[in-house]
């Protein structure tokens, strides 16, 4: 999850030449659209393993 949230600056940089304008908005609008589904469900259940790592009674 660190490499969608963190990795797309590292991808536009590795993918970006100025010849290619075209193709980094397609891949930036790609990116963009393919990683909104993803990490959304992500934010919103990734509580739920912390409390129930934090409650259970072998946690010290």
């Amino acid at each position: 999850m660190a490499l969608i949230v963190n990795g797309f600056p590292i991808v536009l940089a590795v993918f970006a030449h100025p010849e290619q304008e075209d193709d980094l908005g397609s891949l930036i609008l790609a990116i963009t659209f393919t990683r909104a589904p993803v990490l959304a469900p992500l934010f919103a259940l990734q509580s739920y393993p912390i409390t129930t790592f934090a409650t259970s009674p072998s946690s010290p």
